[in-house]
């Protein structure tokens, strides 16, 4: 499938724009799904403030 191999060769945009998504959500998705993303307990006080703060300005974008 076009799809599975364009992911395998990590060009996020052009799944996203054959999936018909946003890339920044494949790419999170692809993030944890590899266990990249640092845990939050790794996380330093400034880094979860940041990322809390990244959520809040994500859904006030909504």
């Amino acid at each position: 499938m076009a799809v599975e191999l364009s992911l395998a060769r990590g060009l996020v945009k052009e799944v996203a724009e054959e999936l018909g998504i946003d890339p920044s959500r494949l790419s999170k998705w692809r993030s944890k799904r590899s266990g990249s993303a640092q845990p939050a307990a790794e996380l330093t006080a400034d880094q979860k403030e940041i990322k809390r703060l990244q959520r809040e300005l994500k859904e006030a974008q909504l």
